[in-house]
């Protein structure tokens, strides 16, 4: 109903409430007397007077009997012209719009009816239609329709046909997943629309909610971007997390994302390594597999050196004796002692006070919390400071479970790293986890390479639109290039800088055709974590950003096409309309 609407829009025609118009119906005319091969069987006409309704005018035929004896209507005697006929007082009616609400909202003469699981909703197929891509493409409607259960529940369905009654509605936190999983099998745009509302407030949806919402959702493979997004709330309340059983049922993926974030909160790096290992020992014979995944979300390097040291002699816990035993682990060990000590001894050791924070200055930090009920944080000078083994870790854990439900958000961060003014910084793993996301939710919906290319085209280009005016407001102070080479360098320089945190490679002005330039980027970022199949070389995610630079370059007035290429790494060609290299050639001759 919305494309319908929208159809309208675009072929002129005005709002229905805004033009006063002739009320008509649709009439199907049958000629009861066909002489001739020339003359209509049959026709259809939109009729808004009542002397429409005559044949003669219909078929326009013409009476060729001239009878000397005529009516007195023949005479032109008639009831049409009548003094202040339309100066009469007019009755009152109800109006059509406040009677179908009624009807709508009382349930009378429903059309259809849906069936789930043996209970039946009475229902308007128009209504339903009106919202629901799923019954707009349906050819035809039965007298019942059933949805699954395990899409549509009985509840879900209940709260969206009221919703699709509501001028106002409201969705509850308690349903919202059943709504979403429902509205997603139904195809209700808007209604997923408002749900993406919630999921993408922070207040909605804070580190303990979001948790919730990412372990109520875990069996909905249709609200796994929604998890997604949930799983980069947690921070502070990881170590929380972590202390109950749910956590022992987080997929391999999404416990590597979260243990490679930056913006976890951890008391130390040592957490990072017992987290593992309670994950591991859930289930060791099925998950030792995964080990070597797992071992690279560690920074060994931000380990206290004494504990790099000593582990593997002094730690008695069978599983972590067995990870740091493995020949691989047991490299990046030696390897973690060696970065450290080298770097003690490259310093000038008489300038700088050789601390830990000082020696792991560069590597990459996490948010360091001080958590006063952790019985492994000591002070500097305490005398148990190397006392910390997976027992303690577990005790710890304990703990945080008979800890009061907002102690997680008292504990302080001890480290946080300032952000830049006007910048932000974005965790490379964020962006290679939700956007292979994107990857996998866009091929699960096309059938060939090229359909998911174009796909991701799209969901580019609606980037594009989104940030065009955030980047000139805060570069260019609301300043927008006028000139085609100054908005391509734009492009080149600060729009690739604000996305991937570097420039692209070249620009360059295709010899043959003045139309044509080419952006040249040896190792995308959307390429990176990406695996092609054999069967699906010449796949190029890179058409998402090619997306990206295409709205960018069209809604700042340079209309163009812009595509991927494979060629020296990957090559977006931008082909302009004609106008826009004429309008060019016309300001540099001014």
């Amino acid at each position: 109903m919305d494309e319908v609407m929208r159809k309208n829009a675009s072929s002129g025609q005005k709002d229905y409430e805004s033009v006063k118009r002739d009320v008509t119906c649709s009439v199907h005319f049958v000629n009861p007397s066909t002489s001739s091969e020339d003359e209509l069987a049959s026709v259809t006409r939109l009729v808004s007077k009542a002397e429409d309704l005559e044949l003669d005018r219909v078929f326009k035929r013409e009476s060729t009997d001239l009878a000397t004896n005529r009516s007195l209507f023949e005479f032109g005697h008639n009831f049409e012209e009548v003094r202040d006929w339309l100066n009469i007082e007019q009755p009152s009616k109800v109006p059509l719009r406040s009677i179908l609400r009624y009807m709508l909202e009382n349930h009378l003469k429903t059309t259809v009816q849906i069936e789930i699981n043996k209970m039946y909703f009475n229902c308007h197929v128009i209504v339903l239609q009106s919202y629901s891509k799923f019954f707009m493409e349906l050819e035809e409607i039965p007298l019942v329709v059933t949805l699954p259960e395990n899409k549509v529940s009985q509840k879900a369905f209940m709260l969206i046909y009221k919703w699709m009654l509501s001028d106002d509605p409201n969705l509850e936190r308690k349903n919202i997943i059943a709504v979403f999983i429902a509205a997603t099998y139904l195809r209700i745009e808007s209604l997923l629309s408002h749900c993406w509302k919630y999921f993408e407030d922070i207040n909605c949806f804070n580190e303990v909610s979001a948790c919730i919402m990412y372990i109520e959702a875990k069996s909905h493979p249709a609200l796994d971007i929604v998890r997604n997004l949930m799983l980069t709330r947690i921070q502070k309340f990881l170590l929380t997390f972590v202390a109950t059983r749910d956590f022992l049922d987080v997929p391999l993926k999404h416990l590597v994302y979260l243990l490679s974030s930056d913006d976890i909160c951890v008391n130390t790096e040592v957490e990072i390594l017992f987290i593992i290992v309670r994950w591991l020992g859930h289930d060791w014979k099925a998950r030792q597999s995964n080990v070597a995944n797992l071992i690279g979300c560690i920074r060994f390097n931000l380990m206290p050196l004494w504990y790099l040291l000593c582990v593997r002699r002094l730690e008695t816990h069978k599983l972590i004796r067995q990870l740091v035993g493995l020949p691989k682990v047991d490299d990046i060990f030696n390897e973690a002692i060696a970065q450290i000590t080298s770097s003690i001894y490259e310093e000038k050791m008489g300038e700088n006070s050789m601390d830990h924070a000082f020696i792991t200055r560069n590597a990459q930090q996490r948010r360091w919390i001080r958590d006063e009920a952790c019985p492994y944080f000591h002070l500097i000078g305490c005398p148990y400071t190397r006392n910390i083994n997976y027992s303690q870790f577990e005790s710890y854990l304990t703990l945080l479970q008979q800890q009061p439900h907002d102690s997680w958000a008292k504990v302080h961060n001890i480290l946080d790293r300032p952000l830049s003014k006007g910048k932000s910084e974005v965790s490379q793993s964020i962006v290679a986890l939700l956007f292979s996301e994107i990857v996998q939710y866009s091929q699960s919906r096309v059938f060939t390479v090229p359909e998911l290319q174009t796909r991701l085209h799209d969901l580019g280009q609606d980037v594009g639109t989104r940030i065009i005016d955030l980047y000139f407001v805060r570069e260019r102070s609301s300043k927008r290039e006028t000139k085609l080479t100054q908005m391509l360098l734009f492009v080149k320089t600060t729009l690739w800088k604000n996305l991937f945190g570097k420039e692209a490679e070249k620009l360059e002005h295709a010899n043959d055709d003045e139309r044509t330039y080419y952006i040249i980027e040896k190792e995308p970022l959307v390429n990176t974590f990406i695996s092609v199949p054999k069967d699906k070389s010449s796949l190029n995610c890179a058409n998402f950003t090619a997306g990206i630079v295409e709205a960018v370059l069209t809604h700042c007035g340079f209309p163009c096409k812009v595509t991927a290429h494979w060629h020296k790494g990957t090559t977006y060609m931008v082909k302009f309309e004609d106008f826009v290299i004429a309008r060019d050639k016309q300001m540099e001759e001014k």
